[in-house]
């Protein structure tokens, strides 16, 4: 996949009120945003994450196979000013028991997302080759970008670069896997920090 076969998703002026899903399928490139059904409306974080992965990914599939999905959700009162409302649920098919997992953190991210109005971020499908791939959120929309480059490098060294890549966006968020993650370890972790989300399974 090349990045000219990447889709831009815009916001649409006027609706960040409006929750929506921002569903990125990684076997096709296509990144777009999409009404959130009524069922999910009322729901955030951990039961948000949880119920999606039951009712999109089958149960049988292979956890870190094409079928399994990652879901990131802010809470359901982020982006509010109720105190400790900034956790961020990480949540798909575990590898390590077969069942749905979820892991959570707190910090901004979860706030950047509710107010950018994210319900939730879906990640599906599975790139063709072995490219590593940057999703790059902003006010204007959601893009996949090739980043390689990032593979096997720490978190602190990631978000530099992503700092230093995007200037336009203050503070930058910026999401990496931990260096374990190609070996397709079996366990789940997710880390905020100043400027900083990471999540690995």
């Amino acid at each position: 996949m090349r990045l000219d076969l990447c889709r831009v998703a815009k916001f649409k002026k006027g609706v960040k009120a409006v929750s929506k899903f921002l569903r990125v399928n990684m076997t096709t490139g296509e990144v777009k945003f999409e009404e959130v059904p009524e069922k999910y409306m009322a729901l955030g974080g951990r039961a948000l994450t949880s119920l999606l992965v039951l009712d999109e990914v089958p149960p049988t599939c292979d956890p870190l196979g094409p079928y399994n999905k990652l879901v990131i959700a802010p809470g359901l009162l982020s982006g509010t000013n109720a105190p400790s409302s900034g956790r961020l649920s990480v949540g798909g098919k575990s590898p390590l028991t077969g069942g749905i997992k979820e892991t959570n953190a707190g910090g901004l991210a979860s706030q950047k997302l509710a107010n950018l109005g994210i319900k939730a971020v879906i990640l599906e499908g599975k790139p063709a080759g072995s490219d590593w791939y940057l999703l790059k959120v902003t006010p204007g929309g959601a893009e996949l970008l090739p980043a390689n480059d990032l593979a096997g490098k720490g978190t602190y060294e990631v978000t530099a670069i992503c700092r230093e890549r995007l200037p336009l966006i203050l503070p930058a968020k910026c999401s990496c896997l931990p260096r374990g993650w190609p070996t397709m370890i079996a366990r789940a972790t997710a880390a905020v920090m100043p400027a900083v989300v990471a999540w690995g399974r």
